[in-house]
C-alpha cells in the first residue's frame, strides 16, 4: 500500500478503517499511521488492548506520537502484527 495515497491511514476492525483487521483483540478504531515529510509516525487511538512496536529486544507499548524505524513490526493486540517497509 502506498501511504502517500492518504493523508492519514487508519487501522482497526471497523469497515470504515483504511487497513481493516478482522481480529477481536484489535479495536474498531485501533491506531493511525502518517507521514510527516519522509517519516512514518504511528499513534494508538486509545484502543483497548494497545498498540506495540519491536524495538529489537521486545514490543514497547505506543503511549505517544511514535516514529517509525524502516522495517518496523507493530503489534496490535494481543496477536495482529504488520511490517512497514519502503519501496
Amino acid at each position: 500500500m502506498e501511504l502517500s495515497t492518504f493523508p492519514k491511514v487508519t487501522i482497526g476492525r471497523g469497515t470504515e478503517n483504511v487497513i481493516i483487521v478482522p481480529d477481536p483483540e484489535v479495536s474498531r478504531k485501533h491506531a493511525t499511521l502518517y507521514m510527516e515529510g519522509d517519516e512514518l509516525f504511528l499513534e494508538d487511538s486509545s484502543s483497548t488492548n494497545g498498540t506495540y512496536v519491536y524495538d529489537g529486544e521486545s514490543f514497547k507499548k505506543v503511549e505517544k506520537k511514535t516514529k517509525l524505524p524502516q522495517g518496523a513490526v507493530v503489534k496490535l493486540g494481543s496477536f495482529t502484527t504488520l511490517k512497514f517497509t519502503a519501496e
